[in-house]
């Protein structure tokens, strides 16, 4: 019977298998856009926009397999990435870029946020204190910075300037594989 471990090292993780042999685990980092972006399916899902970013989403992490997804716990595709990595059983780490971002949002909001959070296998709190905008940059760059060798970065990007852009600026300056859903086109690229 062969039984692995996780073992972390700054922000990599290992599996360490019975022989107490170390190998990186392959993982996925997802950033994209909010709800309300161009080609977004808004606040009000399930619609058809959401169902093809699940299931495009879905299908990516099939072809890239990884062992593990970090999401950055934000309103729209952090949110539909994780919601499809626990679909398939892949287990989330939520980087999120400090304690207490989700308190402006609606209620419900905040109920899929805490839920999300209770069932990743690790939250990763990326900054101390309070509200900052740089903070979600630096979320960003941490959720990058923890890319396998052998993983990606999986952005939902449809070529807006912003977040999710400065993510994908981010991720290209660190030579990180990028796989790209554009969900105004609705098309994938780098698979």
């Amino acid at each position: 019977l062969h039984t692995a471990t996780h073992v972390r090292r700054g922000l990599k993780e290992f599996r360490k298998d019975n022989d107490g042999a170390l190998s990186y685990m392959k993982s996925v980092s997802c950033s994209g856009h909010r709800p309300t972006a161009t080609g977004m399916p808004g606040y009000k899902v399930p619609n058809d926009k959401y169902n093809w970013l699940i299931e495009s989403t879905k299908k990516c992490f099939e072809a890239l397999n990884p062992d593990v997804v970090n999401v950055g716990g934000a309103l729209g595709f952090d949110f539909y990435a994780g919601t499809a990595a626990l679909e398939m059983n892949i287990p989330i780490i939520s980087f999120i870029p400090f304690l207490g971002q989700e308190k402006m949002w609606p209620e419900e909001s905040q109920k899929a946020y805490h839920n999300l959070l209770s069932k990743s296998k690790e939250v990763v709190i990326v900054c101390s204190g309070g509200y900052a905008a740089w903070k979600m940059q630096r979320r960003n760059e941490a959720m990058t910075d923890a890319i396998s060798d052998d993983g990606c970065l999986l952005a939902c990007f449809n070529g807006d300037k912003g977040g999710t852009f400065n993510c994908v600026e981010y991720a290209k300056s660190k030579n990180k594989r990028i796989v790209r859903i554009d969900p105004t086109l609705q098309t994938i690229e780098g698979l």
